[in-house]
């Protein structure tokens, strides 16, 4: 059974993962989709050379490509549904701590927004045209 991966969606409506792929070149873009495809697939259980973790619930899709490296910082979440809460391209050996710190408050924003839908859906005040908090692929 496949996973639906869902990119990161701000309360403005803002999409930073669209924003960074639409930011790619071409080939890049592909490579970059591919991989996520691959996390579709296999969800978790992509190997090493594909995803590994970095933090508490965080892991990273790993794409590389021309020499350039690419980063997908992403969370499992209910009912088999995958988050993108980060992109960017790597330029040096390690993470940086900035990069985990906005993977890390954004997968907290991702899980508090969809509490409060849920909250909203047992008391009934759920607004007709409440959608998820991120955007599906």
């Amino acid at each position: 059974m496949a996973w639906e991966v869902f990119y990161y969606q701000s309360e403005r409506g803002e999409s930073p993962i669209e924003e960074f792929l639409n930011g790619l070149s071409l080939k890049t873009r592909a490579k970059c989709l591919a991989y996520i495809e691959q996390l579709e697939q296999f969800g978790n259980r992509l190997p090493s050379n594909f995803a590994s973790k970095v933090q508490g619930d965080v892991w990273e899709l790993r794409p590389e490509w021309g020499g350039g490296e690419h980063r997908f910082f992403y969370f499992s979440f209910v009912e088999r549904r995958i988050v993108i809460v980060h992109a960017f391209a790597k330029k040096s050996q390690k993470l940086k701590a900035q990069d985990i710190n906005i993977a890390l408050v954004r997968v907290e924003e991702v899980r508090r927004r969809e509490k409060a839908r849920q909250d909203a859906r047992k008391s009934g005040t759920e607004d007709e045209d409440s959608q998820w908090n991120t955007q599906k692929r």
